[in-house]
């Protein structure tokens, strides 16, 4: 049998949100980012990016709410309205 040493101690606080490129948290309600179109990939067979997603699924985590819009020149513009 091991004879393991048992320490007193408790692990470090996670930040609480995760890095992203994106700033989703710093954005107050009645805010947007445009993404330029260079930036915007949309992976084939899907109708929308992943930057699109991601945005949903925070807002989701965090109790937020983003609409995205398409631009003519292909950037997209993600507001927060909650």
């Amino acid at each position: 049998m091991f004879d393991f040493e048992i320490k007193k101690g408790r692990p470090k606080q996670k930040n609480a949100f995760r890095k992203s490129k994106y700033p989703w948290s710093r954005m107050p309600v009645g805010t947007y980012i445009e993404v330029p179109a260079k930036l915007v990939t949309v992976t084939k067979g899907r109708r929308y990016c992943s930057l699109v997603s991601g945005a949903t699924s925070f807002g989701r985590r965090h109790g937020m709410k983003f609409v995205s819009q398409s631009q003519d020149s292909g950037a997209i513009k993600i507001f927060r309205v909650k």
